[in-house]
């Protein structure tokens, strides 16, 4: 049984494309036939002015497994928040305010100053953010910035490099962070992040 329902699945992209092909081929007889014996309801037939309705009613099942077959329903797992995608964390499914809400506290503290210094569109350098956040070493900050901006929190922008060959760097806050937060309270561009 187990190896009949693999093959089923394997063959059939979404099962009610199969369900919709057998209940349409059954219409689709029951509408030609004078009826066939069913071990459980013995004579199944259908009434003779009923048959045309039974093949129309089938060849529209049929279509349809057919339609379902070749443009299966979209997953919810494409478009739901919380819900996996394979290869994908979580945490990149969530709204940007989630993604917020869920920073550290120095991360929360870059942010904010990003977003104020970087107001207008202004980018905000990588030597001001280490001058700045002098208690972490540039190591670290410039790790908790590539987290801001893998979250998609912020926008980088490359500027140059050091003389030992570190490239560097300058950020704002992203168009989509600013764009979703700029949805959520209508009649402001984006909303401030307040200094924690």
């Amino acid at each position: 049984m187990d190896s009949f329902t693999e093959w089923i699945t394997s063959k059939f992209q979404h099962p009610f494309s199969l369900l919709f092909f057998l209940l349409g081929v059954i219409l689709i007889l029951l509408g030609l036939t004078t009826g066939f014996s069913v071990p459980v309801l013995q004579q199944l037939a259908l009434d003779k002015d009923y048959r045309w309705t039974a093949i129309i009613i089938g060849m529209v099942f049929i279509i349809l497994s057919i339609v379902v077959y070749y443009r299966p329903p979209k997953s919810s797992t494409q478009s739901s928040v919380g819900q996996e995608l394979e290869g994908v964390p979580t945490e990149l499914l969530k709204p940007f305010v989630a993604r917020v809400n869920n920073l550290t506290e120095p991360q929360r503290r870059i942010l904010s100053y990003i977003d104020r210094e970087g107001a207008g569109h202004n980018l905000v350098s990588q030597d001001m953010l280490e001058t700045k956040f002098n208690q972490y070493n540039k190591g670290e900050i410039y790790y908790r910035l590539e987290q801001l901006y893998l979250l998609g929190l912020v926008e980088k922008q490359r500027v140059g490099q050091t003389e030992r060959g570190i490239e560097r760097y300058t950020y704002r806050l992203s168009s989509a962070y600013r764009q979703q937060l700029g949805e959520t309270i209508p009649g402001q561009p984006y909303e401030r992040l307040s200094d924690p």
